[in-house]
């Protein structure tokens, strides 16, 4: 599957990856599919992009994963 990014402007990338894989690995621990788990740490990446310096309020992991539903994907 192939999953779209939207184009937004980045304020700061350090520990973007870092918040994805936190997403990816947290997901796949807690049963989610290997899809959702990639959804969830795309939001969390793209809450961290949003803003300068660490997370400074990280939504639940519910929300998470309610706003992960949001995102489009593909299959290949």
């Amino acid at each position: 599957a192939a999953v779209f990014l939207v184009h937004e402007n980045a304020t700061d990338v350090t520990g973007a990856g870092d918040a994805f894989w936190s997403g990816v690995i947290t997901g796949i621990l807690n049963g989610h599919s290997t899809l959702d788990s990639v959804r969830a740490g795309q939001v969390i990446a793209e809450i961290k992009l949003k803003q300068l310096g660490p997370i400074s309020v990280m939504p639940s992991w519910h929300q998470i994963i309610e706003e992960s539903k949001t995102i489009q994907y593909s299959t290949c």
